[in-house]
C-alpha cells in the first residue's frame, strides 16, 4: 500500500436528506462548506498528534468529500509512501489506524448535528423557492438552490 486512505461513509446523512427532501440529493454548496470546515478540524487534530521528523508526512494529510447521493462520504488520506508505517517513538504499530478514528470521533457528533441543521436550512430554502416559482419541478428548484438563487 502506498500511503494511507480511509473511507468514512455518511449513510445517516444520505438517509436524512432523502427523508427531508423526499428523494436523494447531493449536498448543497453550503452543506459542503460546513462539512469541509469540520474536516479541516479533523485534519488538524491528526497533524497535531502525528510524529514529526521532517514534517513531510504530517503536512500531507488531507481529505476529499463525496457529496453524491447514495455514496456520500469522506476520504481521509496521506499519500506519503511511508505514512502507513509511522509510529510514536518507542511504540510499534501503525499510528494512523487509531488516530483517524480518534480524530473523526472527536468531532462526529457535533459535525453531523451541524450538518443536519444546515440540511434543514437548505430544505426550508427549497420550500420558499417552490412558493416563489410554483411551476418549477423539485429538481429545478434544487438546482436553483445549488446555483445560489435567493429564496
Amino acid at each position: 500500500m502506498a500511503g494511507v486512505g480511509v473511507d468514512i461513509r455518511l449513510k445517516s446523512i444520505d438517509n436524512y436528506i432523502t427523508k427531508a427532501h423526499g428523494s436523494p440529493r447531493a449536498l448543497a454548496p453550503d452543506e459542503v462548506e460546513l462539512l469541509s470546515f469540520w474536516m479541516g478540524i479533523v485534519i488538524q487534530y491528526i497533524r497535531n498528534r502525528w510524529p514529526v521528523e521532517t514534517g513531510t508526512s504530517r503536512d500531507r494529510w488531507n481529505f476529499h468529500l463525496n457529496p453524491t447521493p447514495g455514496e456520500m462520504g469522506i476520504v481521509i488520506e496521506n499519500p506519503m509512501y511511508y505514512a502507513e508505517f509511522v509510529h510514536r517513538k518507542g511504540e510499534g504499530g501503525e499510528l494512523w489506524r487509531s488516530l483517524i478514528p480518534e480524530a473523526w470521533n472527536a468531532v462526529k457528533v457535533l459535525a453531523l448535528a451541524a450538518l443536519r441543521k444546515k440540511i434543514d436550512e437548505s430544505e426550508a430554502k427549497i420550500k420558499r423557492l417552490k412558493l416563489r416559482f410554483p411551476g418549477r419541478s423539485l429538481r429545478e428548484i434544487t438546482l436553483d438552490l445549488f446555483r445560489g438563487v435567493e429564496a
